[in-house]
Formats: C-alpha cells, sequence, structure tokens
C-alpha cells in the first residue's frame, strides 16, 4: 500500500527533525533544515502488509505555502497537525488547521480522516506553555490521536507515524471495501 501524509504546523516546530528521525532511525536534532518543501520516502511493514509512505515537509515562510499546503490537504491521506509545547500560538494553530483540512476537502466533521496531533520538544518541560491535559482535551473533543514528541530525544516518533499509518491503513480498507459494496450491488442494474 503507498500512502501519502504531509505534516502541517507553523514555523520552528521541529517538522522536519521529526520527519528526518522517523525516516533516517537516528537523531537528526542540531541539523540546518530550513529548507523549503521537501518529500521524504519510507517503507515498513504495518500488520504484515508493506506500507511505501511519502512524507510531506512544509515550510511556512515560503512565497507559495498557502496553495501548497492548499493542495496536500486536498490529496493526502493523513496529517500531523504539529505545534511546539513551548508555543500556544502554534497549538491555536493547529485548531485551524483541522477545521480547514474538512473544509478545503468539503466534509462533515463526523467523516474520518486520518490526522494525529503532535506536540514537539517534550524535552523542554521547563519551558511548556501547552499544558498535556488540555492538548488532550482537544484531541479527544476533535476525535484524534494526540502524542508528545521530542526530535532532540527521538521520543514518540516512531510510535506517532505508526499510529497514523495504521489509521490511513484502516481507512483505506474501510473505502475500498465500501466502493466493493457498491460496485456489487450496482451490477446487473438497467438502465433505461
Amino acid at each position: 500500500m503507498y500512502s501519502n501524509v504531509v505534516v502541517l504546523g507553523t514555523s520552528q516546530v521541529g517538522k522536519t527533525v521529526v520527519i528526518k528521525n522517523f525516516v533516517s532511525e537516528h537523531n537528526n536534532f542540531g541539523i540546518d533544515v530550513c529548507m523549503p518543501e521537501e518529500t521524504y520516502v519510507k517503507s515498513l511493514a504495518i500488520n504484515n502488509e508493506l506500507i511505501i509512505v511519502s512524507i510531506s515537509d512544509t515550510f511556512p515562510m515560503m512565497n507559495n505555502y498557502n496553495s501548497v499546503k492548499d493542495n496536500y490537504i486536498k490529496t493526502c491521506d493523513g496529517f500531523v497537525l504539529m505545534h511546539s509545547i513551548t508555543s500556544f500560538g502554534s497549538f491555536e494553530a493547529v485548531k485551524t488547521l483541522y477545521d480547514e483540512i474538512y473544509e478545503m476537502r468539503n466534509l462533515n466533521f463526523e467523516t474520518h480522516i486520518p490526522i494525529v496531533m503532535c506536540g514537539n520538544k517534550s524535552d523542554l518541560e521547563s519551558d511548556r506553555e501547552v499544558p498535556t491535559d488540555e492538548a488532550n482535551r482537544v484531541a479527544q473533543f476533535l476525535d484524534i490521536h494526540f502524542f508528545e514528541t521530542s526530535a532532540k530525544s527521538n521520543t514518540n516518533i516512531k510510535e506517532m507515524f505508526i499510529g497514523l499509518l495504521q489509521d490511513v491503513q484502516r481507512n483505506k480498507t474501510k473505502q475500498r471495501n465500501e466502493k466493493q459494496s457498491s460496485n456489487k450491488h450496482t451490477k446487473g442494474c438497467k438502465t433505461q
């Protein structure tokens, strides 16, 4: 199965390092990561199925960010909405991004889209502006999973992406089954 995932969030929340840590399976903390929009590919087995995932990184400071973001929202299978636990503003932006995803796809909020919320920089506890219980409350209200991660210590990054990809896998299987069921019901029907 092939999946497209995008990581969205404000600048300086650690999107690129989190992605690189997951893809390379080692710590990339401290690297220069100010490259606009890149895509990374990783193969892994989930539930005995080979998954090839394309993970798109976004750079909010680039000139065409909004059109790039809108394209990802329309086409991706899953989303990581990332904030820094040291920035309440980045947390507020996650809620806006969540709404944008549903609005751009013209879906009601009862329709399931694989989304996880990620509170990065959990190693900076003394600088925390986003209480864990507040992030958990919002994630529960939005009916999405929440992970606190640390790009510096590589904490919960693999678990977050695996959780998202399992959700993508279930969602694709459900959509495929619904399509097959729908096709079975329309076969043999006559049109006049």
